[in-house]
């Protein structure tokens, strides 16, 4: 089994799709875990990763974010360090309360939940001996001080309780 240095899991999206790419063009191996492995090859070939590179670097997982087992079977490898990089996409309504909210409400902290989860099963029967780290990368956080400005707090408050509430979901694991 290729060790690796990072784990993925959303790697199809903006974000974690240009970090993996940076991963692979400066030599380092990677696992993925996505739901469509053509779609993931296709974004790499656009951001001129080769095909040799893809088959020497690079291990896919295909899977729900939301499986445990599938999560375990990415983090079998041993990576260094965990990206996640996992949203819905919006879902819009004529409700002027509640205009914007996600297809998906919960997946976010539900992946999150499922890292953390397979991650503390395979360290306890010894399969993985690593204590990798651990990058959600999300929307504005919910810690104890707030990083919205004070102007803007209104629309957030209005606009995005619901991706709010899940990336608080990702915080608390």
């Amino acid at each position: 089994m290729m060790g690796v240095k990072a784990a993925f899991i959303g790697a199809t999206g903006a974000t974690l799709s240009h970090v993996l790419t940076w991963t692979l063009l400066a030599g380092e191996n990677a696992a993925v875990l996505v739901r469509d492995a053509s779609k993931l090859r296709k974004i790499l070939t656009t951001n001129h990763v080769s095909e040799e590179i893809l088959r020497s670097q690079l291990i896919i997982v295909e899977g729900s974010s939301r499986d445990v087992a599938a999560v375990s079977k990415l983090l079998r490898h041993e990576p260094d360090i965990i990206f996640t990089g996992i949203t819905s996409l919006p879902s819009f309504h004529w409700n002027p309360f509640r205009p914007i909210s996600m297809q998906d409400t919960t997946i976010t902290g539900d992946s999150a939940v499922a890292v953390v989860e397979a991650l503390r099963e395979l360290k306890s029967t010894n399969v993985v001996t690593n204590s990798p780290i651990f990058v959600p990368i999300s929307s504005t956080g919910h810690s104890t001080q707030r990083d919205q400005p004070w102007l803007l707090i209104p629309l957030y408050l209005w606009l995005l309780p619901v991706p709010q509430a899940d990336t608080a979901v990702l915080e608390r694991v």
